[in-house]
């Protein structure tokens, strides 16, 4: 009975070394397939929870239909992917760098029709070495002078016992140069970190970095720097961009942020208020005149009410927008009305400061306006002649700051109340200056020449009798002194003579 069973036994003993035989030769028999990484090349720097992608290439002659595996380098091989070929190529094989999934992987192949097992690649390794990359945000996303703000930095995957790290340097100056000093740190379990600024100073222009630490495994992972982010504490100062050099209280407006000028946008109701804080702002009185355009840039749109100080007071949402469905404002203050086109200067005959001037039928006369706005330039304005309380009397006449336009009124002269207007033409609007001075101008007949003359000659003719009579005059009381003093000195007694010749 002994013998028995040891002969079944070795019977067993026997058949199961001829199928491992039979196994270890069919494996030995089919070529084995490459595998290698594709993400991330080579295999170095594997992040936690990132996807590794493995790819593996079937041997060209292998029997097609084939299932393609992937597994642990782990005996009895067990598939985690496959997949089913009818024809040469390669596939690749996705999996998460995670814990369990650490290790040498290799792939194989198994045959269709005959169930046979190709012997196994060569190992590639998966070893996870780095954390992946943080995020870093700020909010609000737009910062004012003297507010406060908060700086997040945060994963996408869940960490136990991480340590996240804040960091910051002064980008004001020599941006990205100075060395980083520590703004925040903590040791959690979770996803992020948030430090808050409690006040921007003004001017204030930070850069934020940020990483994080794991111990993973018995040894410390650690990620790459987060992007940076810089931060601009805005004062947000308006201005309106006129195409004149020097000309600040017209133009389209604008506010600064970010070291750039960017349009403002804003529905078209509110163009009006946000106008008239600008104006108020910029210390250029009251809104005289605006205008809106569209385009597609990204802008800032405001909601003032009108009574804010500033625009930074009126309330804005925290990103820039596409102005395409929306205005951006064109806007003129009054004190750009009262300074940018002054009165232009009215003249007769070279005579500056003329009332009244008085022309005969059949004659003409000749005007002169003179238009002076040096911060012009070469921009051109235009002159008329107009009649107060009848409008314009004359075509306008182009002319340059400096230069004179010459109106010739041609007989017969209407008398009336003459002035000069300038008007100058922007892309937005046509702006008119006040009056010049003015003049009044009568007509009438000349006088009549006989009578002309003859008032000179009856006026020559008194004019001589005049000196005559005062001729005679003269002469006659001239005679009569010398009488006089002749009959005294006859009359004088001697002593006295001589006492004038002693003397």
């Amino acid at each position: 009975m002994f013998s028995a069973a040891r002969l079944r036994l070795t019977a067993c003993g026997v058949l199961w070394c001829v199928l491992g035989f039979n196994a270890i030769f069919v494996m030995a028999a089919l070529p084995a397939p490459t595998l290698h990484f594709t993400q991330p090349v080579n295999g170095t720097n594997i992040e936690l929870s990132s996807k590794v992608v493995m790819e593996c290439f079937p041997p060209k002659e292998a029997q097609y239909p084939i299932f393609l595996n992937l597994g642990k380098q782990e005996q009895p091989l067990v598939p985690l992917l496959f997949y089913r070929l009818t024809s040469y190529n390669s596939v690749l094989f996705t999996i998460p760098a995670v814990e369990e999934y650490e290790g040498l992987f290799v792939c194989w192949y198994n045959v269709s029709k005959t169930n046979e097992v190709s012997a196994p690649s060569k190992a590639t390794n998966l070893n996870i070495t780095s954390l992946p990359v943080p995020s870093i945000s700020v909010k609000p996303t737009f910062i004012r002078t003297g507010k406060n703000y908060s700086v997040s930095c945060v994963t996408s995957t869940y960490f136990y016992n991480a340590t996240f790290r804040i960091y910051f340097r002064d980008a004001a100056g020599s941006a990205h140069d100075g060395a980083l000093q520590l703004f925040g740190i903590l040791n959690l379990n979770g996803t992020g970190v948030i430090t808050y600024r409690d006040v921007a100073e003004e001017n204030e222009r930070r850069e934020y970095i940020c990483d994080v630490e794991v111990f993973y495994r018995n040894r410390i992972l650690r990620s790459p720097f987060s992007r940076s982010l810089t931060v601009t504490a805005e004062m947000l100062p308006a201005r309106l961009l006129s195409d004149i050099q020097g000309i600040r209280c017209m133009g389209k407006l604008e506010v600064f942020e970010e070291q750039k000028w960017y349009p403002v946008c804003m529905p078209y109701g509110l163009k009006e208020a946000t106008a008239q804080v600008a104006c108020r702002e910029l210390g250029c009185g009251k809104v005289v005149q605006l205008d809106t355009s569209t385009n597609s840039l990204q802008s800032r749109s405001f909601q003032c009410s009108g009574n804010e100080g500033r625009l930074r007071d009126c309330s804005f949402p925290s990103e820039r927008r596409f102005c395409n469905r929306d205005y951006n404002l064109w806007v003129m203050c009054s004190v750009f009305a009262e300074d940018f086109l002054p009165a232009p200067k009215l003249s007769i005959n070279g005579f500056n400061f003329l009332t009244s001037v008085h022309v005969y039928e059949g004659n003409s006369l000749e005007v002169y306006c003179t238009f002076n706005a040096p911060w012009l330039g070469n921009k051109t304005v235009s002159i008329a002649l107009k009649e107060l309380n009848q409008g314009v009397k004359s075509s306008f006449f182009l002319t340059t700051a400096g230069k004179t336009v010459v109106f010739t009124m041609s007989s017969p002269v209407s008398p009336g109340d003459y002035a000069c207007i300038a008007r100058f033409d922007d892309s937005f609007q046509t702006i008119y200056s006040p009056s010049s001075n003015s003049v009044t101008i009568t007509t009438g007949k000349p006088p009549n020449v006989g009578l002309i003359v003859g008032a000179l000659i009856v006026s020559l003719i008194g004019a001589g009798i005049l000196v005559c009579l005062c001729v005679f005059r003269v002469s006659d009381g001239e005679t009569q002194t010398d009488m006089n003093a002749l009959e005294k000195n006859v009359e004088k007694p001697a002593s006295d003579l001589e006492g004038e010749e002693m003397q």
